[in-house]
């Protein structure tokens, strides 16, 4: 039983760098824009107005989350696809 030392996924031949590196950059930026609404989240939860009093309706405040999950659903799918399309 040999050990098969596998390369690093960047330097592997063949391997579209530009692509992983682009997806890995998608996946970090939609899961810090994620982590940063979830936390600005609680910090407004314990910040709320008075009894009586509402805050006005933003009918944007839910943009950053759909961006956030796009970019990370985006750069999921181009690192599967691109470790896929170098195996075969």
């Amino acid at each position: 039983m040999g050990t098969s030392e596998r390369e690093p996924i960047l330097t592997r031949p063949g391997v579209d760098v530009e692509m992983r590196a682009i997806s890995l950059i998608l996946i970090v930026i939609g899961g810090l824009i994620l982590g940063y609404r979830s936390f600005e989240s609680r910090i407004r939860s314990v910040e709320a107005p008075p009894v009586g009093q509402r805050e006005p309706a933003d009918p944007w405040r839910h943009l950053p989350l759909i961006v956030g999950g796009i970019a990370l659903v985006v750069g999921l799918i181009m690192l599967v696809s691109s470790s896929r399309r170098d195996e075969t």
